[in-house]
């Protein structure tokens, strides 16, 4: 038995046409702060120093990216021209991580 916060619908389905609706608007690029991490558009210029040493500067770092379709980069400008490339595109919209009581960018 589904309880009332389970229902999916919470009224009947109609079988109404819906006419054509307005395109969709592209997300806003903004930043999206939480109790501990806060999301900033991703910026090459910004994020790609802390980024590369995240995920280059150790064998553990490395590993990240054992079961990945990329990565990891021979050097930081190559990496930065990824994260540029990722920086332009609308879908999907990439994101850094940074730690609100460190200030640090982890991922």
């Amino acid at each position: 038995m589904l309880l009332n916060h389970e229902a999916i619908f919470p009224r009947p389905l109609s079988d109404h046409l819906v006419p054509t609706p307005p395109p969709a608007l592209l997300p806003s690029r903004i930043e999206l702060k939480g109790n501990e991490v806060t999301l900033e558009p991703l910026n090459a210029d910004i994020h790609a120093a802390a980024l590369y040493a995240a995920g280059h500067g150790s064998p553990e770092a490395l590993a990240i990216w054992d079961y990945l379709t990329y990565g990891p980069w021979p050097d930081l400008e190559s990496y930065k021209a990824t994260l540029r490339a990722q920086s332009a595109s609308v879908d999907p919209v990439f994101y850094a991580i940074r730690l609100n009581q460190t200030g640090q960018v982890c991922g």
